[in-house]
């Protein structure tokens, strides 16, 4: 019985600490990720934002029509906010528009960036039982100055962490049934020679 206990929890802590580095590792893959996309996106915006003529200028159709290529361009979803935290555009409007999501910044987002010394700011975010990573990062002009604020929410790889894991745990499962079964098999062995 007491080796049964030290296998079994020797499975569990090996399968613990195996799912708690897988998501660790996605999550700073993700983070990664996210980032480059953020920053490749992030040159074309400010070129876009940066000729704004004064603060909190409404986005003309050209700029809406050059940031729906870009959305479509990158296969992308961002939200462009003023330097208040305001909503001047999402790849997604009809989240706001049906008010499924406020039309201004996260708070907290808000806050580290404009207050913070950060460039750049990552949290999870919900849309009902949607959990997703969002990224948030500043936008300034030639002067240095912040005139907006760009978000990228990132929906794609939830699922795909949910995927990797489960198919650990059923590997590490399938491995732990062959190794009781040849255990059993060399156990019988031994117990009939004797």
């Amino acid at each position: 019985a007491t080796v049964v206990l030290i296998v079994v929890l020797t499975m569990l802590l090996i399968g613990g600490a195996t799912v708690y580095y897988i998501y660790k590792s996605n999550v700073s893959n993700l983070s990664i990720e996210i980032n480059d996309r953020l920053k490749s996106m992030l040159i074309a915006i400010r070129d876009e934002l940066s000729s704004r003529s004064h603060e909190g200028a409404v986005v003309t159709d050209e700029m809406n029509y050059r940031f729906s290529q870009l959305a479509s361009t990158l296969a992308i979803d961002f939200n462009i906010y003023t330097s208040n935290g305001m909503l001047v555009y999402s790849t997604q409007p009809k989240i706001y528009d049906q008010a499924i999501k406020a039309r201004t910044m996260n708070r907290h987002a808000f806050e580290n960036l404009v207050d913070g010394s950060k460039s750049l700011h990552t949290q999870y975010e919900e849309i009902g039982t949607l959990r997703y990573l969002s990224a948030y990062e500043p936008v300034r002009n030639v002067n240095n100055i912040t005139i907006g604020f760009i978000n990228l929410p990132y929906f794609a790889k939830q699922d795909e962490l949910k995927r990797d894991i489960s198919a650990f745990l059923v590997a590490l499962i399938n491995i732990y049934i062959l190794l009781f079964a040849f255990a059993i098999f060399i156990t019988f062995i031994i117990s009939n020679r004797i």
